[in-house]
């Protein structure tokens, strides 16, 4: 599989370009920021690798983007493609998952960028966070559920149902925001300077 540097349309890179496999201890990581509050013991275990030197050229890496990926039709095949159980997000990682296991390997090309637009759907947002929530609890539920991994399950479920309370909060607020904003903004006096 190819993947390239996905940028934003201001050109910087998009958090999801370049990452490690999802599990248990890169989400927990990611989701309390453990490698900002113990860098080091957990700077390494980063999900997401935006922030990490770009490389010079092409090289493995564990995952890349969902939103810009290459591999041959026979390879998607083989390894049954995309989970159809996804309804939103995390299918990639799965995906991402499931080939890493079978030793396919995935490459990153640093000098190929695509431009990915970001929450282009006019769906509300809340619904997508609260289905990508979903996908996080089957992508974790079909490959790590052995016995191994049930001490952090409390943790990382607490994690993830966080997640979505913080990020529905964040997005009920905004949008609150923009509909006081917008049914006051018309309804503004005339300044005084226009009278005179």
């Amino acid at each position: 599989m190819l993947g390239c540097r996905v940028v934003n349309p201001d050109g910087s890179e998009q958090r999801g370009t370049r990452r490690a496999l999802l599990s248990p201890l890169t989400a927990l990581v990611e989701v309390f920021r453990l490698d900002i509050l113990l860098p080091w013991v957990f700077r390494t275990h980063r999900l997401n690798l935006y922030d990490t030197p770009l490389p010079k050229e092409t090289a493995l890496i564990p995952a890349i983007s969902g939103a810009c990926m290459m591999l041959p039709a026979a390879t998607f095949s083989t390894h049954k493609g995309l989970d159809e159980g996804y309804f939103l997000h995390v299918e990639d990682l799965d995906l991402f998952i499931r080939l890493s296991g079978a030793n396919v390997p995935i490459y990153f090309v640093p000098n190929v960028e695509a431009t990915h637009y970001p929450s282009s759907s006019q769906v509300n947002p809340i619904f997508v966070e609260w289905h990508k929530t979903r996908s996080f609890f089957r992508y974790f539920w079909l490959h790590f559920r052995s016995p191994l991994y049930l001490i952090v399950w409390g943790p990382l479920s607490i994690g993830i149902l966080a997640r979505f309370g913080l990020r529905a909060i964040k997005l009920f607020l905004n949008a609150v925001w923009e509909k006081v904003f917008r049914i006051r903004a018309p309804n503004t006096p005339p300044s005084h300077s226009a009278e005179n």
